[in-house]
């Protein structure tokens, strides 16, 4: 396993750089020449690491980062390691929401989970059946441009969810609504 990389690494990859130019400048006497010429082709290999990194990111859809030497190996790496992080984390989540969803589906209530602004972003199967909702058709629309009815438009202006419950008269008779509604930010 690979370790972070550090201050130390660096420099001795800049020595192990700048070595053969010492070698080469003592024995022509053109040590400051060699040394650009060395320092300069570091630059260079950095740039081109960097490009590669870039093309990883940007345009290519392995999984995978280049394969690096040196300084770059543990930040390939590093970048690698937290790729599989994120993969299980979102594999975690995904599963995570199906356990939601399934459960929600099987509560003997109409279930809308809306956003701050109202917006919806899940309905169980009996929201869709009693409120006329379609899902995902719906996803993003705000409830109120959806139930229009007049009670539940002020009892959700109010925002008084734990108080009270509110009766609404629809189409397809009276429907009572109760709400506890917890904002998730709050948590």
């Amino acid at each position: 396993m690979l370790e972070r990389l550090s201050w130390k690494r660096l420099v001795l990859e800049l020595l192990l750089c700048c070595f053969p130019a010492f070698i080469l400048g003592a024995f022509f006497g053109y040590l400051p020449w060699f040394l650009l010429a060395s320092v300069t082709g570091l630059l260079i290999w950095h740039f081109w690491n960097l490009l590669r990194l870039s093309w990883w990111l940007w345009v290519d859809r392995s999984m995978t980062p280049p394969p690096g030497r040196g300084s770059w190996e543990p930040l390939l790496y590093g970048l690698h390691q937290m790729q599989l992080r994120n993969k299980k984390r979102r594999r975690e989540l995904g599963n995570l929401i199906k356990r939601f969803r399934s459960g929600a589906e099987s509560l003997p209530d109409a279930v809308v989970l809306t956003t701050e602004e109202g917006g919806i972003f899940w309905c169980n199967g009996l929201a869709q059946q009693i409120l006329g909702l379609r899902w995902p058709e719906d996803n993003g629309q705000n409830i109120l441009n959806l139930l229009r009815y007049p009670e539940f438009t002020q009892y959700l202006k109010t925002r008084d969810f734990l108080a009270r419950s509110i009766w609404c008269s629809t189409p397809g008779g009276i429907w009572k609504f109760a709400s506890c509604l917890i904002p998730t930010n709050s948590c």
